[in-house]
């Protein structure tokens, strides 16, 4: 799986199709709360282009699930 670092630690990231927006990338919520400070913006101007590359965050386990059932987890919470 590929993954992207974010001050010194890697999160993984998926790439799926998505019928209405193409091809997107997935990662998991542990990276945007990462991203985040505590008043809700962004902790630099790196965390703030990762998080413009990320259509949709997923729980860990979920980052493992396969395309299918991301696109219907997806669709559901959209």
């Amino acid at each position: 799986m590929e993954t992207i670092e974010f001050e010194n630690a890697r999160y993984p990231i998926k790439n799926i199709f998505l019928p209405n927006y193409g091809e997107v990338t997935l990662s998991t919520s542990l990276l945007n709360i990462k991203i985040m400070n505590d008043n809700g913006s962004y902790s630099s101007e790196e965390a703030r282009l990762i998080d413009e590359s990320i259509l949709f965050y997923v729980e860990q386990n979920e980052i493992h699930y396969s395309e299918n059932k991301l696109i219907k987890l997806i669709n559901q919470t959209i």
